[in-house]
C-alpha cells in the first residue's frame, strides 16, 4: 500500500448532484472510467497530497470536523491503489514555460471566412461536458456574484474541486444532474447575469472557440459541439471579423500545435506546408455527399496531393466499397464498447444530458447496424450540417493528427463514420421524441461525446485494419479489415 499516497494527476475529480445525492466522482482519464465517492470519502481524498501518511490523514480529518479510524483509511487507501487512482510521495513541480515556447503574440489570427457564432442560449454547452473549468480569478468572481448558490459565498469547497489531483489550482465547477450550478433552469448563466459577460470563466468567453496552429498563422475556428455552432452557418456573415493577432486574446487561450510532417498514411507523410495547401482547396468544394468525401480522400492519399485532382473527386464522391462498409460494421462493434459503460453509470440523474445521449448513441448504433447501407444513400435532412462539417474540417486541419502519430487517412474514415452516426442519431431522435434542444443537430452531440468523454478512442484498435483495408484496395487485393 502507499505509504504517503497521492491522488493521481491523471485523475479529474468533480462535484456531482442528483436528486437528494452528493457525490465526488473520479473520473479516471487513462482508464476512462468514472468512480463515484461520498462526499466524506472526499475530505480524506483532498488531502492526500503525497506528504501524508495514514495517521497524517486521521489527524487531518479530524481538525476538519471528520472522524476515521486509521483502519479506515488504509481500506480506503487499498480500494484506490487497486483502481490505479493513487501514486505515492509528492509530485515534481512542472517546469515553467520558457519564453521560447510561448505563443507568439503577435502572431495574425485567421478566423473561418464567412462565419460568426449566434449563441442559442440553451445551456447545452453547460449541461455536457464533465469538468467545466475555473481560474483562481474566475472562482472569485463567481462566487462574489454569486453567493447564494450552494453557499458558496461562505466555502469554496462547496460548489469547487481542482480541476486535476488535488493540488491544481484550477477548478472544477459542481455539477447537478450534469448541469453546471451556475446554469438557470432557462439556460442563462447566472455569473453572466448578474456580472456581466466579463464575469464568466475565460473558458466560457472563449467557448467554443478553437486556435489551431497554421504555421504562417492561428486559425480561429468553432468546436463542432453545439447545435447553435450549425445554425449560426446557416445564415453566413455579411463580413469576416477585423483582424486580430493572438495579443487581442485573454491570457490562456489554448493553441493546438500540429507536428510536421504529417502522416498521411502508415507509409506517406508530408509537409504541413503541403497538406495545408491541398485541405485549403477542399475547403471550398461543395461535396453532396461528405461520408463518400471523406472516403474519398482516405482512398487517395497515397496517390499525392494535388489539389486540382483531389478536389474533383472529393466534390462528386458517393457511396462506400465493400470493405469500407466492414470497416464501418467494426468500428461500430468497437464504439459500443465505448458508450456502453457511460450509459450505466447509475450514479447520474436520469435528467443528465450526458445518460439521455449515451442511450440515444447505443439505439443509433443498432440502427447502423440494421440498415447502414440505407444510410450511406445520402445526409438527407442533414446536408447542409455535413458540408460545414467537412469545410470546418478542412479549414481546421482537422485531418492533421495534433499528436503526429494518427495518419490523416485514419482520421479521414473516422470523420466519415462521425457522420453516418450523426445521421442515425437524428433517427432515434425523431423516433424516441427526444425533444431536447441539443438534439436539434445530432452531429454536434457526437462530437462533443467523442471528445468530452473520450469515445473517440474507439479508432485506436481500427488503426491497424484501416491502414491494412485502404492499402490492400490500392493494390487491387481482397481483404477481411476484421
Amino acid at each position: 500500500m502507499k505509504h504517503r499516497p497521492r491522488l493521481s494527476a491523471h485523475v479529474l475529480p468533480r462535484i456531482y448532484a442528483a436528486s437528494q445525492h452528493s457525490y465526488v466522482v473520479l473520473y479516471d482519464t487513462e482508464a476512462l472510467r468514472s468512480h463515484p465517492v461520498s462526499r466524506r470519502a472526499w475530505s480524506c481524498i483532498s488531502a492526500m497530497d503525497g506528504t501524508r501518511d495514514v495517521e497524517g490523514l486521521a489527524a487531518f480529518l479530524t481538525a476538519r470536523g471528520t472522524d476515521a479510524s486509521t483502519e479506515e483509511i488504509t481500506g480506503f487507501i487499498s480500494e484506490l491503489e487497486s483502481q490505479a487512482l493513487v501514486e505515492e510521495g509528492v509530485v515534481a513541480p512542472r517546469a515553467a514555460i520558457t519564453e521560447e515556447s510561448a505563443v507568439d503574440v503577435d502572431r495574425r489570427l485567421e478566423p473561418l471566412p464567412r462565419y460568426a457564432l449566434e449563441c442559442d442560449g440553451a445551456g447545452s454547452c453547460c449541461r455536457f461536458y464533465p469538468s467545466i473549468a475555473f481560474t483562481p480569478h474566475d472562482v472569485a468572481k463567481a462566487r462574489s456574484h454569486c453567493p447564494d448558490v450552494e453557499d458558496s459565498g461562505q466555502d469554496e469547497r462547496r460548489v469547487f474541486v481542482p480541476l486535476i489531483g488535488v493540488e491544481s489550482p484550477m477548478r472544477a465547477v459542481a455539477l447537478r444532474d450534469g448541469r453546471c450550478n451556475y446554469l438557470e433552469p432557462d439556460g442563462a448563466c447566472l455569473v453572466h447575469k448578474r456580472g456581466g459577460a466579463a464575469a464568466k470563466p475565460i473558458g466560457c468567453n472563449l467557448y467554443p472557440s478553437r486556435f489551431v496552429d497554421a504555421g504562417h498563422s492561428v486559425r480561429l475556428l468553432p468546436h463542432l459541439e453545439c447545435a447553435c455552432v450549425f445554425r449560426s452557418a446557416a445564415v453566413p456573415a455579411a463580413t469576416d471579423p477585423a483582424p486580430q493577432t493572438m495579443r487581442d486574446l485573454p491570457l490562456g487561450a489554448s493553441v493546438e500545435r500540429l507536428e510536421s510532417p504529417v502522416i498521411l498514411t502508415a507509409t506517406l507523410a508530408a509537409s504541413l506546408a503541403e497538406v495545408q495547401a491541398t485541405f485549403d482547396a477542399l475547403s471550398e468544394v461543395a461535396c453532396t455527399d461528405c461520408v463518400g468525401a471523406f472516403l474519398q480522400i482516405a482512398r487517395q492519399l497515397n496517390a499525392g496531393l494535388s489539389s486540382e485532382a483531389l478536389a474533383k473527386l472529393v466534390g462528386a464522391a458517393e457511396g462506400a466499397s465493400a470493405f469500407e462498409q466492414e470497416l464501418f460494421t467494426a468500428a461500430l462493434e468497437a464504439l459500443e464498447r465505448r458508450v456502453l459503460p457511460l450509459s450505466k453509470e447509475e450514479w447520474r440523474s436520469p435528467k443528465d444530458l450526458v445518460l439521455v445521449t449515451a442511450n440515444a448513441l447505443l439505439m443509433a448504433i443498432d440502427v447502423l447496424k440494421a440498415g447502414l447501407a440505407e444510410f450511406l444513400g445520402g445526409p438527407g435532412v442533414y446536408a447542409a450540417d455535413e458540408a460545414f462539417y467537412f469545410r470546418v474540417q478542412m479549414f481546421g486541419l482537422g485531418l492533421c493528427a495534433r499528436s503526429g502519430t494518427r495518419s490523416s487517412r485514419v482520421l479521414a474514415f473516422d470523420r466519415a463514420f462521425r457522420l453516418l452516426l450523426g445521421r442515425a442519431l437524428g433517427v432515434v431522435s425523431v423516433l424516441a421524441e427526444l425533444g431536447d434542444p441539443a438534439f436539434k443537430c445530432p452531429l454536434s452531440l457526437v462530437e462533443a461525446a467523442m471528445r468530452g468523454y473520450g469515445l473517440g478512442v474507439y479508432v485506436r484498435e481500427l488503426e491497424p485494419a484501416i491502414e491494412a483495408a485502404f492499402s490492400a484496395a490500392e493494390d487491387g487485393a481482397a481483404l477481411n479489415p476484421c
